[in-house]
């Protein structure tokens, strides 16, 4: 027969002792451990979030700005029938014919009907005059010379320009003054 060997309750006590520690440092490090993970997690549901705020945004932008400027090329189509229907119209105070008179101003208000449509959709005139020339939405096609008017003043509007939001469509062509000294 074999001999069973007896452990002592000290040394039983202390075997546990050890391994308790031996347990508690292992606790220890899987909690360090898990930490470590939840700020991984963390950081990466931080980044995803940005990330998906991010593209979403552009998206918007994107899907904004295909919505606004939707528009642009049937209004290049449209811009140059306007164009006639003005020259056309500024005809009606040197037409004597009543009938053709009365068909002009029927133009006008086609003419302004457009217009009104035009802004509606965000798309404005450029035609002011007695404005400083912006190189932006102007083109000089002509320059005039004035003591009396001041420098780089756009001062006749020989074709209107178009802008659709702050998009430019078409630039105004202008006369500019040039001040003489």
């Amino acid at each position: 027969m074999k001999k069973k060997h007896k452990v002592s309750s000290k040394n039983k006590i202390k075997i546990l002792k050890i391994e308790k520690k031996e347990l508690s440092l292992k606790y220890k490090k899987i909690l360090i451990k898990i930490e470590k993970l939840n700020k991984e997690i963390l950081e990466k549901k931080i980044n995803i979030k940005k990330n998906l705020e991010r593209n979403i945004k552009r998206l918007n932008l994107e899907i904004e700005n295909s919505y606004k400027f939707s528009l642009e090329k049937i209004i290049l189509d449209v811009i140059p029938i306007l164009d006639s229907l003005e020259i056309a119209i500024k005809l009606k105070n040197n037409i004597k014919n009543i009938i053709v008179k009365n068909f002009l101003i029927e133009l006008e208000n086609v003419l302004e009907s457009f217009i009104k449509i035009l802004s509606k959709f965000k798309i404005f005139e450029i035609k002011e005059i007695n404005v400083k020339f912006n190189p932006n939405i102007h083109q000089a096609i002509s320059v005039s010379y004035s003591k009396k008017i001041a420098n780089d003043l756009v001062i006749n509007i020989v074709q209107k320009g178009y802008l659709l939001y702050d998009r430019l469509l078409r630039p105004a062509m202008v006369v500019v003054n040039k001040k003489l000294n």
